[in-house]
């Protein structure tokens, strides 16, 4: 539209040349947080970053457009997209009509993003997104925001903050529908501080957001003192990051902290760090963390411990490694992760990864474990061949994503495309799904 503003029009959408997501076994009580891999999506996507916020509230997220809570397809129809900056504003604005799938019939969704530069680094702005991606009933969601950033504070030092206010409307509900914050930041190299608040009244509910956990206050804080000595050592730190949820009623619902007692980063480039959680969690209810064992409701007061280790990736052979011990709610739980990556050569990449969870309860014991191995082929800058296959123990299956891109000439790619889903049952290995895409991407340009 203009040098520094873009529209995009989509129609049919397909998203075959994506990447999987990354499998995860989830043992908490809220749901999991998986990024947006679409390219289409994540083009312009800092345009739509409201305030200073993490994954415990993001106002817009794009990944509930087209996909299920499960990760089913839903087929997009057609969509536009409107990103850029213009006269000092920045602009963000998506319109998508999704096809009807399964019993969530057509719907149309948008998302509108516009905040002004303040100066050098501080911006004000807007948000607002209607429609609901599941079809049940009518969602919007509005919101302001103002964010203050300067590298010149007491002289030459960095200082960040942030204020913010959300509302929703939800058909069939009225009132608690709130959610609003602050934060303040001194993001510095020697002394690294933070703070903030926000509260997310019980009836807040952006369809078109991502919000785990509602009816809640929450505190959170971070301090680090991180030298920078002589010598081999690059960098020490020390690092505390305490958390406070309550009710709305001021009721402490969950506290805990990431204690660093001691980090340290080498001047070749590997770190090591030793960790102590202290947790609260009182539960108001029971949850189910595995097939026939319960947490039950009550109090729960419990410390573990982590220690990991990472070592440069300037070496052709490089890795991270982790344990994570202790006690967990009225039992016990280890956590160990590794990860070795291999780089031969400018043509070759590989890792392999491994991740287990034991968790030992009054009623029972578990263990769940995802294994990962990537193998990237990069035979010219034109031709890549990428790998990435994935076992869990709890659904029992392998998947096998396999995907090549072909640079015909600048604008003129090629992707081919094989996902496979293989189940491992009475010591058998069976096929559950198969898919092989292949895709043209041709520019025209003018």
């Amino acid at each position: 539209m203009t040098p520094s503003l873009q529209a995009s029009l989509t129609v049919n959408t397909d998203f075959a040349e994506t990447e999987v997501d990354e499998r995860r076994v989830n043992l908490t009580r809220f749901p999991l947080f998986f990024p947006e891999k679409r390219d289409f999506f994540l083009q312009d996507a800092g345009i739509f970053q409201f305030a200073d916020l993490d994954t415990d509230l993001i106002p817009f997220f794009s990944r509930h457009i087209g996909l299920t809570d499960e990760g089913d397809r839903v087929p997009i129809l057609v969509g536009g997209k409107l990103t850029g900056r213009e006269a000092g504003y920045n602009v963000g604005l998506l319109d998508v009509q999704t096809d009807s799938a399964g019993n969530t019939p057509e719907r149309n969704l948008l998302a509108a993003r516009v905040s002004r530069n303040i100066g050098d680094q501080s911006t004000i702005g807007g948000i607002v997104t209607r429609g609901n991606p599941s079809g049940k009933g009518e969602n919007a969601l509005y919101g302001l925001d103002a964010n203050y950033r300067t590298s010149s504070f007491s002289g030459d030092k960095n200082l960040v903050a942030s204020v913010w206010g959300l509302q929703s409307y939800t058909s069939g509900e009225s009132g608690s529908d709130l959610a609003y914050g602050a934060s303040v930041g001194y993001p510095n190299d020697l002394w690294n501080w933070d703070a903030s608040v926000k509260e997310i009244q019980s009836n807040f509910d952006p369809a078109l957001g991502f919000v785990p956990r509602t009816g809640i206050r929450k505190y959170t804080g971070q301090v680090a003192y991180e030298p920078r000595p002589n010598g081999f050592v690059r960098q020490i730190s020390f690092r505390a990051e305490p958390e406070v949820i309550t009710g709305i009623d001021n009721e402490i619902q969950t506290a805990d902290a990431s204690l660093r007692v001691f980090g340290v980063e080498l001047d070749a480039g590997d770190e090591a760090r030793v960790f102590v959680l202290p947790n609260f969690e009182r539960l108001d209810e029971a949850f189910d963390i595995h097939d026939g064992l319960t947490i039950p409701a009550g109090d729960f007061t419990f410390t573990r411990y982590r220690a990991e280790v990472e070592t440069a990736l300037k070496r052709p052979i490089s890795g991270e490694a982790s344990v994570e011990l202790g006690e967990f709610f009225d039992g016990h739980r280890t956590d160990l992760e590794t990860q070795v990556d291999w780089r031969p050569s400018r043509y070759f990449t590989g890792s392999i990864a491994y991740e287990q969870n034991r968790v030992w309860l009054p009623d029972g014991h578990f263990t769940v474990h995802v294994e990962r191995a990537r193998l990237n082929l990069a035979l010219s800058p034109e031709l890549s061949w990428s790998n990435f296959v994935q076992f869990d123990n709890e659904s029992n299956t392998m998947g096998v994503n396999s995907r090549v891109r072909w640079i015909i000439t600048p604008g003129e790619e090629v992707f081919f495309v094989v996902n496979h889903t293989f189940e491992r049952q009475n010591g058998a290995v069976d096929p559950l799904f198969q898919e092989i895409a292949v895709k043209l991407e041709y520019t025209i340009r003018f």
